[in-house]
């Protein structure tokens, strides 16, 4: 390097820094010029540990002038630009990021050996953006340009993992939003199973293995299956036993606390739900106030303590999850794709404080959250039809408060718009499906017209349709459409279901009977005398009555 360079060097480091920095100049060459300055300068900056951001940009944005810079100078202030932008939420860094990734990217042009790993930086560039702007053009670019970033780099290229996991990134967001299919989702798991098997003593292998953890949970969502929700924690912890809690790049535990939610939901274990809100609590408080995770970390741990209330019915709990949704919902924007959710998510605790007070403000406030968060999700917008239901199901819970019709025609007509849009077998038609058939057969109490309750019956008979026939609450559904079949009987006087309402409680009276004995397996090795035996004797007996009357 030129001794001016070098003096210049210097003289810059000891402005930003205090202490001895020749030794940092002690690898440059005579033959360096103004650009390797810049960009070693920007590197040493980065490495010092203070907050020399923008000194670090503005030497590389010189850097990149001179001369029409180089790739690898671009290729540096971008990734300066998108750790900054990792580090706040700002959308603007991650465009200024993607800006110059595109720079490096036409300066490596094909065949250049380098081109798949640029391609790979634009590729992340443009998901980064949409994960703040939600532009689906983006998104669509993000997912062709990491494919071509991946057929650049074969097995063994050393950045072949980092591809795969781009573009099962890119992938995993077409998926939620636009419900992509067990087919996509099965891509992206094959495409983190090979990302995995790539780096068997990579650094960042708990990352890796933490992702293919998270694209198996969100398998689970869609089919259930067991054994893929415990494969998911199982490498979630495996990925945490990798680095220890105060290791400085520990993977979030966040998506073991979500993994462990879904075990308490599918089988009640509550010591998953407390292990769920501790690991919750660990993640929120290594969260900066002003980090991008940090809303959905305070809405995920409101929403394990909503779930903890229902258990405990404390209401101490329910209004620590309120206060938490309350804390996310302004650090989310109207223009921010989750906001819909962080609505709706307060609103839903909001209905349930209701439920426990009758707090009618608590109504109130939740039914304006839903209605913001309704329109926010425009049609065809994949959430609409969730945000629909959850401001009818309000809304009929203020007619049942103050019997305001208007609430009740609102709710009706809501409901009906949403089912319209979940076809059959669609995971919300089922919710959607009993909150109509209530708010019909809110609608016959009024007046006990036939119209409503015919509705009510023709709903609750598809009902059947999604309630697995060996459930202990097939048998209720069962006994309920008699239950309806009766009362029209009784307003129209016509004997025409007398048959099928015999069919229906008999049938009931089966199903009790079949779900009795298959608790038994449960009961019967901890019977401790000869009395709990005869109560469960007696009590098979009257089941057995029911289903086979004389």
């Amino acid at each position: 390097m030129p001794d001016t360079d070098r003096r210049w060097a210097v003289l810059f480091l000891k402005g930003l820094m205090s202490g001895e920095v020749d030794s940092m100049l002690e690898d440059v060459r005579d033959e360096d010029g103004m650009v390797s300055t810049l960009r070693k300068l920007a590197h040493w900056l980065g490495m010092a540990g203070g907050d020399y951001w923008g000194s670090r940009v503005a030497c590389l944005e010189v850097a990149v002038r001179i001369d029409g810079g180089d790739a690898r100078g671009w290729s540096e202030l971008g990734i300066c630009y998108s750790d900054s932008g990792r580090q706040t939420g700002n959308l603007w860094m991650h465009e200024e990021a993607l800006a110059a990734f595109r720079h490096a990217l036409h300066l490596r042009p094909d065949p250049h050996p380098d081109r798949g790993k640029a391609l790979d930086d634009v590729a992340t560039g443009l998901w980064l953006c949409h994960q703040q702007n939600g532009d689906d053009d983006i998104l669509n670019e993000a997912i062709s340009v990491s494919r071509m970033a991946l057929t650049l780099c074969p097995t063994p290229h050393p950045d072949r993992h980092l591809c795969l996991s781009n573009l099962a990134n890119a992938l995993t967001n077409f998926f939620r939003i636009h419900n992509g299919g067990l087919e996509k989702l099965d891509e992206i798991i094959s495409l983190r199973r090979e990302a995995l098997a790539l780096c068997p003593s990579d650094p960042n292998r708990p990352f890796f293995t933490s992702n293919l953890a998270v694209a198996l949970q969100l398998h689970y969502t869609h089919d259930g299956d067991d054994t893929t929700l415990n494969e998911a924690i199982s490498l979630h912890c495996e990925a945490l036993a990798l680095h220890p809690v105060s290791h400085p790049h520990r993977p979030t535990p966040v998506n073991l606390a979500t993994c462990l939610r879904y075990l308490y939901e599918h089988n009640g274990d509550i010591d998953a739900l407390n292990h769920a809100i501790s690991l919750y609590h660990e993640a929120l408080s290594i969260c900066p106030v002003a980090h991008p995770d940090r809303p959905p970390l305070l809405n995920s741990l409101a929403n394990v303590l909503t779930l903890l209330h229902e258990r405990n019915k404390d209401i101490d709990t329910l209004n620590e999850a309120i206060s938490l949704h309350r804390e996310a919902l302004p650090l989310r924007s109207a223009l921010h794709p989750d906001r819909p959710s962080s609505l709706n998510d307060l609103a839903d605790s909001l209905h349930a404080l209701y439920e426990c007070n009758s707090d009618i403000d608590a109504l109130t406030e939740a039914i304006s959250l839903h209605r913001e968060s309704l329109g926010l999700c425009p049609a065809p917008h994949p959430g609409r039809s969730l945000s629909l239901h959850n401001l009818a199901l309000c809304l009929h819970t203020l007619y049942q408060h103050n019997e305001d019709t208007d609430a009740l025609n609102e709710c009706i007509s809501l409901g009906c718009e949403g089912l319209a849009l979940c076809p059959e077998y669609h995971p919300q038609r089922y919710m959607i499906l009993k909150l109509l058939s209530g708010a019909y057969m809110s609608q016959f109490d009024q007046d006990n017209a036939v119209e409503p309750l015919d509705k009510a019956i023709s709903l609750h008979r598809e009902m059947l349709d999604h309630s697995a026939t060996e459930h202990g609450s097939y048998a209720d559904h069962l006994q309920l459409l008699a239950l309806l079949l009766e009362m029209r009987r009784e307003v129209t006087g016509d004997d025409r279901d007398c048959a099928e309402i015999k069919e229906l409680k008999q049938d009931a009276s089966m199903g009790r009977l079949m779900a009795r004995l298959v608790g038994l397996k449960d009961e019967v090795p901890n019977i401790q005398s000869g009395e709990e035996s005869v109560a469960l004797a007696e009590n098979l007996m009257t089941s057995f009555d029911a289903a086979f009357p004389p």
